[in-house]
């Protein structure tokens, strides 16, 4: 079946010296197709979907390997994280789902009660809790190969998803219980994915759902406007971009004026925050393991990388700037949903270094 790609990123010169009909690297299965036949361009007009290659795994395995990948890295947290953590574990579950909880994990309740939907059926705590963290994580892990394939040829994409899944386990590091973290991952891969694909629509309720999971989810917008201001007629994606800051702004002050004002479990002080991220050396190595290869190569070529992540990559900036004030660096689970922008940037400076080999 053809992969849809997003035609305002098919024919973006990607550097000077380009010849007439070039498709952008934006689109890589349309510049590896070009590269073959450079002879017979293709009208700048023309958007019509080009054919993906052959995929390497069949859908169905793809989502095996998935089940697998986060079954592992469920076990791993279970073991680290939720069986030592058991009673505490318990009593603060039962602390938000009571409205006891403090700020911010009181607004954040969308994973809490999908858990609690569970024990209501009769599924043990611990295993409830573990089957929501699965349930995301796979998704998330699906979700995110659909999203690197619009960008890199099939080998590449399942790279991707592995250097994904090895870096889910540092984000286990420095809490007690966060069940917050793999819905709020699936819900910007979701974004990314879906503006990729042109599938603006789709950010609204990303907005509802990943709003009443997390707070971080309000930066949805804002990456809608990155990716599209200039690129698109105003009138395609503006109204939806306002409509979903409305929306998500409107449930984070419906939470708490519903829950009340609570207190917070930690300082609050910018200037505190920091002080305290800026003298971590367990921050710099979280960091260092985290992003890896990114930090080194996602940058390398930036002209030549597409517009789409280049834009994206703006956001990188303003999550560091804000969990740099309200939160701690050395909990990397914070920059999950930057991986989106990271990894296929990361694989597209690769795969142009082993084309020229």
């Amino acid at each position: 079946m053809p992969l849809r790609v997003p035609y305002r990123w098919r024919n973006e010169d990607s550097g000077p010296g380009r010849p007439s009909g070039w498709t952008g690297a934006s689109d890589i299965f349309a510049r590896v197709s070009a590269s073959r036949r450079l002879s017979e361009p293709k009208p700048s007009d023309q958007r019509g979907t080009t054919p993906a290659p052959r995929p390497l795994l069949s859908t169905g395995a793809v989502l095996a390997l998935c089940a697998v990948l986060a079954a592992s890295t469920g076990l791993l947290h279970y073991q680290l994280i939720d069986l030592p953590n058991y009673r505490q574990q318990v009593n603060w579950h039962f602390d938000i789902v009571t409205g006891k909880g403090p700020y911010p994990d009181q607004y954040r309740l969308l994973s809490y009660f999908v858990a609690y939907g569970l024990m209501i059926l009769g599924v043990p705590f611990a295993v409830a809790h573990v089957l929501v963290r699965f349930a995301f994580t796979a998704t998330s892990l699906f979700v995110f190969h659909r999203y690197l394939s619009g960008w890199v040829r099939p080998p590449w994409a399942l790279l991707g998803l592995f250097m994904l899944a090895a870096v889910l386990p540092l984000s286990f590091l420095f809490y007690f219980m966060q069940p917050t973290d793999p819905l709020n991952m699936l819900v910007f891969f979701g974004a990314f994915w879906a503006l990729q694909r042109e599938r603006d629509g789709w950010l609204i309720p990303l907005v509802v759902v990943g709003t009443l999971n997390r707070e971080t989810a309000l930066l949805l917008p804002l990456l809608h406007a990155l990716v599209r201001w200039g690129r698109a007629p105003l009138a395609r994606w503006l109204p939806l971009c306002l409509i979903s800051a409305g929306i998500g702004a409107g449930i984070y002050v419906t939470l708490r004026m519903l829950v009340g004002l609570k207190a917070p479990y930690a300082p609050t002080s910018f200037v505190q925050y920091w002080a305290m991220n800026s003298g971590d050396p367990l921050a710099l190595i979280q960091l260092l393991g985290f992003f890896n290869l990114g930090l080194w190569l996602a940058w390398r070529d930036w002209r030549s990388q597409p517009e789409f992540l280049r834009r994206a990559a703006w956001i990188v900036p303003v999550f560091f700037a804000i969990h740099f004030s309200v939160g701690k660096i050395r909990e990397i689970r914070l920059f999950l949903p930057l991986l989106a922008v990271v990894i296929p940037l990361t694989l597209l400076s690769l795969e142009r270094r082993a084309e020229r080999r």
